[in-house]
């Protein structure tokens, strides 16, 4: 590290921190941080350590910048590995939410819309017939398949659920004062 090859560059030249310090300028607490790694000298006072050690900058520098270049390098390859193993454990997750959803899935699928039903809703008013048709899943009441539309003057009746679409059919015809049948197709 730059702080230690200051210390040996020093001791070399033999000198204290307090006369270093004095040579560039700034206090032996100064000197005393470059040295414990505490800080680094900015660029005016790098040159001046090169000056005063007779080196050039790139000389005293470069031991820093291979060690600087190595610790990145190092610090990059454990970082891929950090994210390589996240990545790991996101998938592991990911892929147990999916088999829990499609477990999930399977069972709401075969437990709500394993039996179907057919019926056909028969009404009269004022001499007219009106016949529907539904196909729809027994537990949740989904509408699959509709035929027949002779019940499209009932305003907002529900294409959806076939159990309140029934309930509007009828709430319809017995406000008309008549009743509808209705019966398994």
């Amino acid at each position: 590290m730059l702080g230690n090859k200051i210390q040996k560059l020093r001791k070399e030249n033999n000198l204290t921190q307090e006369e270093l310090a004095e040579k560039i300028n700034v206090t032996r607490q100064t000197i005393s941080k470059w040295e414990l790694n505490e800080s680094t000298p900015d660029i005016i006072y790098s040159k001046k350590l090169a000056e005063t050690f007779n080196i050039s900058l790139d000389e005293l520098l470069e031991i820093s910048i291979e060690e600087q270049l190595m610790k990145k390098i190092d610090n990059n390859s454990n970082i891929s590995k950090l994210t390589l193993v996240s990545l790991i454990i996101i998938g592991i997750i990911i892929a147990g939410l999916l088999v829990i959803l499609i477990i999930n899935n399977d069972k709401y699928n075969s437990s709500n819309y394993s039996k179907t039903i057919d019926k056909e809703v028969k009404c009269e008013l004022n001499g007219n017939t009106y016949i529907r048709s539904y196909s729809f899943y027994e537990k949740t009441g989904h509408i699959f398949q509709i035929d027949g539309n002779d019940f499209d003057f009932i305003e907002e009746l529900d294409d959806t659920d076939y159990y309140i679409a029934i309930k509007q059919i009828e709430e319809y015809f017995s406000s008309k004062g008549t009743t509808c049948v209705i019966r398994d197709i």
